[in-house]
């Protein structure tokens, strides 16, 4: 990788994102209630002669128990399975995350690394007299 350049996200991520994108561009139809107000006429005319009686209201009321419950019934579709993707999507990007998190910790254990040996090597030159012991090199004069 060049210096200055941001990787580049995965292919997989890309898709979660995309995903995600067409999840919260879903609009939410609305409530037609232009049918049920015509079915609701219809059955008030159908039954009522002069003045409601309890068959017109026990239909009424079982016509708006049943469009509600309809309602409900299609947004509790709706939400689950709205749930569902983001399950899944949450699922494909957990193993993304685990792997940047181990690369992450990867990365800060060399920069520790690299900042004790310029640390030492720091001291090493502010102190040039101290004698040292160079472990990579065959034992010099040690017997």
């Amino acid at each position: 990788m060049r210096l200055g350049r941001h990787p580049r996200t995965p292919s997989g991520l890309r898709r979660v994102e995309l995903a995600l994108r067409r999840i919260h561009r879903r609009r939410v139809s609305a409530i037609d209630l232009r049918a049920a107000r015509a079915r609701m006429n219809h059955l008030i005319d159908h039954f009522v002669d002069d003045d409601p009686d309890a068959e017109v209201t026990d239909a009424v009321d079982k016509y708006v128990q049943g469009f509600v419950s309809d309602l409900v019934a299609d947004a509790r579709h709706r939400h689950e399975a709205t749930l569902r993707a983001l399950d899944l999507l949450e699922a494909r990007a957990h193993a993304y995350v685990v792997r940047l998190t181990g690369l992450h910790e990867n990365e800060t254990r060399a920069l520790r690394h690299l900042d004790a040996a310029v640390a030492h090597a720091l001291d090493r030159l502010g102190q040039p007299d101290t004698p040292s012991f160079n472990t990579l090199l065959p034992e010099q004069g040690r017997d």
